[in-house]
């Protein structure tokens, strides 16, 4: 999880491979940093501060994982020690300081769960080259459809994927991908900034590998004993 033998320059960009690419196979990703964000939260120390209720939270910090090589880094603190944030405005606010070295040419692609969504947020990134996302569509959101992307429905990458679409929301146009997974017949819709030339199925799949960042937090718990943020 921690690659430590992998050096990594300032920012938050690709490492310098030094084993597997994980993502090897897609050729359209070869040059794009690819980071699954999530924030992760544990027991306060017995010692921290409390807030202004008097009450212990837990110690958060927001985290990014390669999907390219696995690597894991810490990105920023949102809460603990009687300081009580969402994650969301945090990263919001620190994380350009975290690409600032990345070459402009490879925007990163941002791959985040729902409560990470601001359709217009994410649009204007895009519109400055400074990020792509990847994330679901919430329930209540209720986009008017403009019309079809073209893909190619027999690229075995492509399986799943029940639409390709333009949509609109409220306060952004975006794109969509409704999938259902062959092996479950689950239902899932993505939406996303990235080029309508990708493939659809990628889109879909690098959204899944975003639980790679949860099994990371697991490992933390049960293998590294991270339960606390003061303790073995």
């Amino acid at each position: 999880i921690f690659a430590g033998h992998m050096p990594v320059e300032p920012g938050l960009r690709e490492p310098v491979l030094a084993g597997r690419d994980w993502l090897e196979s897609f050729p359209e990703l070869r040059e794009v940093p690819v980071w699954a964000v999530d924030g992760h939260q544990i027991e306060h120390a017995c010692h921290a501060p409390r807030d202004r209720k008097d009450e212990h939270l837990a110690s958060g910090l927001t985290y990014g994982l390669c999907l390219h090589s696995g690597l894991l880094r810490p990105l920023a603190r949102f809460q603990g020690d009687g300081v009580r944030q969402h994650e969301w405005p945090v990263f919001k606010k620190n994380w350009q300081h975290w690409t600032a070295d990345e070459p402009r040419e490879c925007m990163p692609i941002i791959v985040v769960d729902p409560a990470y969504i601001d359709n217009q947020y994410w649009l204007l990134q895009k519109i400055h080259r400074q990020a792509m996302v990847i994330t679901r569509e919430k329930e209540n959101m209720k986009p008017f459809v403009y019309g079809p992307v073209a893909f190619d429905q027999n690229d075995p990458v492509n399986r799943g994927v029940v639409a390709y679409e333009y949509v609109g929301y409220s306060n952004a146009a975006l794109r969509r991908v409704r999938y259902k997974d062959p092996a479950t017949g689950e239902d899932f819709v993505f939406i996303t900034t990235c080029p309508e030339q990708m493939r659809p199925g990628l889109i879909a799949l690098l959204y899944f590998l975003r639980w790679k960042i949860e099994k990371a937090y697991d490992v933390f718990k049960n293998k590294f004993r991270g339960r606390k943020a003061w303790g073995v």
